[in-house]
């Protein structure tokens, strides 16, 4: 057998409908989170991972962690925080690692749409396309087919955010991924109790990674049970915080202004697919 073998898959789906007021650049939305098709294993096994959830009593000052198999989350906006952790079942003494495997950003385009307008203004009379929250127009486009973003006030530089699809008729990402607007922060392994003495503010808890948090592109951390004996549960804390500075976008407004919001990434899901354990 491999010495990496992948023990278990979890996978994770983070449902996110980013609505937002427009010009204030923050979001007012229904955002699910839920874990499905958990794997499960055998008596057999060496180990075995769940994925729950904690939601902080701020009245009483005590966690909750529930699974994550139908949960949401509501009211979400940058710089927002989410706390999880691993419960792991452990029968042998090893090392080990948890990677993040499949994050997919994916528009919700019942919200986010694709709206032409005849234009009269010159003659012969033409259409104009513009993307659109509901009926509030977002962006003028490009082309039929094209929504850029100017990123100088020039308008000479730009960045794609939407390509539409005209076999489907519906609009695609494209340069801008809410996967590349959140952060990871590993609290490392520990026992049921070690969030008792914490609240839900990132920046007043303990971290076992100091500094930034870690893009979740590729993202893997690495426990220590060398020094358990039988079979024991451990818990490995993290947090996904959506991070406001790496949501925020410079560029030139419909109404002509050139300033900074995180709008471009409003109306996405994130897709977190996979969570694969592999003994070291």
């Amino acid at each position: 057998m491999k010495k990496r073998t992948i023990i278990n898959l979890i996978t994770l789906v983070i449902t996110a409908f980013l609505l937002i007021f427009v010009g204030r650049a923050w979001y007012v939305n229904n955002t699910k989170v839920n874990a499905n098709n958990i794997i499960g294993v055998s008596a057999t096994d060496d180990f075995k991972l769940e994925l729950e959830r904690g939601t902080y009593n701020s009245t009483t000052s005590v966690w909750s962690w529930t699974n994550t198999k139908n949960l949401s989350i509501s009211s979400m906006q940058p710089g927002d925080v989410f706390f999880f952790r691993f419960k792991i079942t452990i029968s042998k003494a090893s090392r080990f690692q948890v990677s993040i495997n499949d994050v997919e950003s994916v528009l919700q385009d019942t919200l986010i749409t694709r709206t032409a307008v005849e234009n009269t203004s010159v003659n012969p009379a033409t259409t104009d396309y513009y993307v659109s929250l509901n009926t509030t127009r977002l962006y003028k486009m490009y082309s039929a087919t094209v929504c850029r973003l100017y990123t100088n006030k020039a308008s000479t530089t730009y960045k794609t955010i939407y390509e539409y699809d005209t076999t489907n008729e519906v609009l695609k990402l494209k340069d801008y991924l809410v996967e590349d607007t959140f952060r990871f922060y590993n609290y490392d392994l520990h026992d049921a109790d070690f969030f008792n003495d914490k609240d839900n503010v990132l920046s007043s808890d303990d971290l076992a990674i100091t500094g930034e948090g870690l893009e979740l592109e590729d993202l893997s951390v690495t426990y220590d049970a060398s020094s358990i004996t039988g079979t024991v549960v451990k818990y490995g804390y993290f947090a996904l915080e959506f991070n406001n500075e790496a949501s925020e976008v410079e560029y030139v407004h419909l109404d002509g202004t050139f300033k900074k919001d995180s709008n471009p990434y409003q109306g996405q899901t994130l897709a977190i697919k996979k969570f694969v354990l592999q003994e070291l």
